[in-house]
This record gives C-alpha cells, sequence and structure tokens, in this order.
C-alpha cells in the first residue's frame, strides 16, 4: 500500500537568482501533476532556500510544501512547479510572442480602420505565454497576432476571424 503525504516537500530549481529572497517571502507555488493523463493544481508555499546558486544554469534550489489533503502525491511523484513571485489582477494581457523588440523598445501593431499601427508598449508582469501591459494599449483595441514579424508601420491589413 503506497504511503500518502498530507504535505509533500518538493525540490524546485528556479532560473532568476536575483528572485530568490522575493521567492522566498512571497511564499507562494502551484504545483501540477499529471494523474491519469488529467492535470491536477495543487497550492503550497515556499519553505527554505538553498543558500548557494548554481552559476552555469543561474538556479537555486527552494523547498515547497505543497497541501496535499487527499493524498494525491505520493513519495516519489515529479510535479512542474509555478512559483508564484508577483501577481496582478484586471490588467490587460497579451501574448508574449506578438511583442517585437525594436530599438530597446517593445512594438505591437494595432489595426484601426484597415490600417496596422505600431505601438511602443510598456510591458509588466509575464510568464510563459502572457504579458501584462501597463501603458501603450487600451482594453478593446486589435492587435495584430499572426503575420506581424513583415508588416511595417501604417501597412493595409485584412482582419480575419
Amino acid at each position: 500500500m503506497p504511503r500518502c503525504l498530507s504535505h509533500a516537500r518538493a525540490l524546485a530549481p528556479t532560473s532568476d537568482h536575483r528572485d530568490a529572497w522575493q521567492v522566498l517571502t512571497t511564499a507562494s507555488a502551484r504545483c501540477c501533476h499529471e494523474v491519469e493523463g488529467a492535470e491536477d493544481t495543487l497550492g503550497g508555499v515556499i519553505t527554505q532556500i538553498s543558500p548557494s546558486i548554481d552559476p552555469e544554469a543561474r538556479t537555486f534550489k527552494c523547498f515547497v510544501e505543497v497541501d496535499n489533503p487527499d493524498g494525491i502525491l505520493l513519495p516519489g511523484t515529479f510535479v512542474k512547479a509555478d512559483l508564484v513571485v508577483n501577481s496582478s489582477e484586471n490588467t490587460l494581457v497579451i501574448p508574449r510572442n506578438i511583442i517585437i523588440s525594436r530599438n530597446r523598445d517593445q512594438v505591437v501593431y494595432v489595426v484601426d480602420k484597415g490600417v496596422a499601427n505600431e505601438r511602443v508598449i510598456t510591458t509588466g508582469l509575464q510568464n510563459e505565454e502572457l504579458v501584462e501591459v501597463k501603458m501603450g494599449l487600451l482594453k478593446g483595441e486589435s492587435v495584430v497576432s499572426s503575420g506581424f514579424e513583415t508588416l511595417r508601420d501604417k501597412s493595409r491589413v485584412r482582419i480575419l476571424r
């Protein structure tokens, strides 16, 4: 009979050593694992951060205590942990992959009356897929999400839905 844990302790390497203190003080984690093809997410807190940093990988290890009331996680289970360093609600977000870096600016194309206008934006929080837009876009504006790599400012475009 497998032993179930009410609290699991996980080791999570993190990629940005500059955030080590913020990771510990924020102390929030989402741990995802797959059971029989279905993904489940459990919450947890960061309880400890290793004082050493791997200089080659630029990572440090931290321990996450995961709430496991139903005994889903068994000893030796592998999980993917997202460490939540900061969060924001009611913000405008766009896909990360539509942002173009140009001359130290971050640019997207906004469509207005069939014309793609280049727009410099200021970004905030981000994850692997989405980026918070702090300035430069308004809610409801249409941004170009495909074919933007070859666009130029004031190009005529046709919206496909």
